[in-house]
């Protein structure tokens, strides 16, 4: 590579500056709306690190897509307890891998679809002792500015928006990437 170029992608580098990471809170399901928002998730594990996107990198969660759902049951974060031994993973292990990505993510964007959203909770508020910046979207009809029973997390995010519809989220995203600090 000629000296110049060197020159030119290091300037472009320092004006862009470093990729943000990202971590994106909220219930998993088996059709998530994180697939809105992300390509190549579905086929993408924690082994294979952070899944590199056009302007961000994403560093969690991911769960495990065995093709009927079994995954996708309550209290099982998307990788606990499937029919696949070999990606099974304990909870203690789920719990170590969300903190070590919320630790290196820049945002931590959060969809809040339904109030039992136990572990996006307790994300919001490890993100928020840890100094993340967190933007919370709250689905439709959920909560309001006056009625929100999720108030506490609530204040401790940077930004909140009320009746985000799943058609808004990735604008929406969008402009929380371009508002980082």
């Amino acid at each position: 590579m000629k000296t110049s170029t060197r020159s030119n992608l290091a300037s472009l580098v320092e004006e862009l500056g470093p990729i943000p990471k990202v971590y994106l809170g909220g219930k998993i399901r088996e059709d998530c709306w994180r697939h809105l928002l992300l390509k190549g998730l579905r086929d993408h594990k924690w082994i294979n690190g952070p899944l590199s996107q056009q302007g961000f990198d994403y560093v969690g969660p991911f769960f495990v897509r065995c093709g009927h759902g079994c995954y996708h049951h309550p209290n099982q974060h998307g990788a606990i307890n499937g029919c696949w031994d070999e990606y099974d993973q304990t909870r203690e292990e789920v719990l170590y891998l969300c903190t070590t990505a919320i630790d290196k993510a820049d945002l931590v964007f959060c969809y809040i679809d339904r109030v039992d959203c136990f572990g996006t909770l307790a994300e919001i508020g490890y993100a928020y002792a840890r100094g993340k910046h967190i933007v919370i979207a709250f689905a439709p009809n959920l909560v309001s500015h006056d009625n929100n029973d999720i108030w506490f997390p609530s204040q401790m995010a940077n930004k909140i928006h009320f009746n985000i519809c799943l058609c808004q989220l990735s604008r929406l995203f969008e402009k929380a990437l371009r508002e980082l600090p």
